[in-house]
């Protein structure tokens, strides 16, 4: 985490709801990564359903993707 607030670029944090690895809520881990960046632009997406690998999910990771890089 140290390192992670020397990041200083836009970041996009996206995340499944249902993260097998996740040990504490989705949302608690991005609110952790929000307030330990560098970045002055953090922005977040939770996938519904999705798990660590996104499974089925690909094409809606993708268009959150897609649009965040447009935006930045």
């Amino acid at each position: 985490m140290q390192e992670f607030s020397r990041v200083r670029v836009p970041v996009l944090a996206v995340f499944g709801s249902r993260d097998e690895f996740a040990v504490i809520q989705v949302k608690r881990y991005l609110d952790i990564l929000e307030s330990r960046t560098g970045s002055n632009r953090f922005e977040r997406a939770i996938i519904r359903d999705a798990d660590h690998g996104f499974y089925r999910k690909k094409k809606e990771v993708a268009s959150i993707v897609m649009d965040w890089v447009k935006h930045i």
